[in-house]
């Protein structure tokens, strides 16, 4: 009776029909150095793809580059001070700039306080940011957002000098009524989609 004849050999290919075991070595590590470099281009910049979101020194760096002293931030992942519509515009994270271009002088007990923030909600995307603001009036005196009851609607009343502008991944909300953080966030964000000047509620 004819009987298969296996090599015991790990160096020679013939072996019945079975791979060798350097012949399943050497696939196992193509196979891996493959996956190594797979990850490795995946994190490497793409040329066009989209920027960076964002961040939080950004906005530091742009108030100073236009002249402003920076008189504090407030950041954090957990709203502290200023919570625009109720904490509703569901942003990931939120800061608050207090800037002015003058100096600022401290109370009695020698802290400052400091008035008029500049708030700022960041988003993972742009896209997230833009619906966030969808259903701002035209005013900005309310918000209609998606609950887990349906849609609800969030009134905060009329004020003139509420702006709400959209920039890149980040909503921009300012009701402080100093022209020039006006002036700085409209060239840094455009026309804002929300203003209190607005005689559409």
């Amino acid at each position: 009776m004819w009987m298969p004849q296996f090599s015991a050999d790990p160096m020679d290919p013939r072996v019945g029909g079975l791979v060798s075991v350097r012949t399943m070595r050497l696939g196992i590590l193509s196979i891996v150095a493959l996956m190594l470099f797979v990850a490795a281009v995946s994190y490497l910049p793409k040329k066009g793809g989209p920027e960076p979101a964002v961040s939080a020194e950004d906005i530091t760096a742009y108030f100073e580059a236009e002249g402003f002293t920076v008189y504090d931030v407030q950041y954090d992942k957990v709203p502290r001070g200023i919570v625009p519509y109720g904490g509703y515009l569901w942003n990931e994270s939120q800061g608050e700039w207090y800037v002015g271009k003058e100096e600022q002088k401290p109370d009695a007990d020698r802290s400052y306080t400091y008035t008029g923030a500049v708030w700022v909600g960041f988003y993972d995307l742009p896209e997230s940011a833009a619906e966030a603001v969808s259903g701002l009036s035209a005013d900005g005196s309310r918000l209609v957002t998606a609950g887990l009851g349906g849609d609800r609607t969030i009134g905060i009343g009329r004020d003139s000098n509420r702006r709400v502008y959209l920039y890149e991944n980040t909503v921009v909300y300012y009701e402080g009524g100093d022209d020039a953080v006006y002036t700085a966030l409209e060239k840094l964000c455009g026309e804002p989609v929300a203003d209190g000047r607005n005689t559409e509620g």
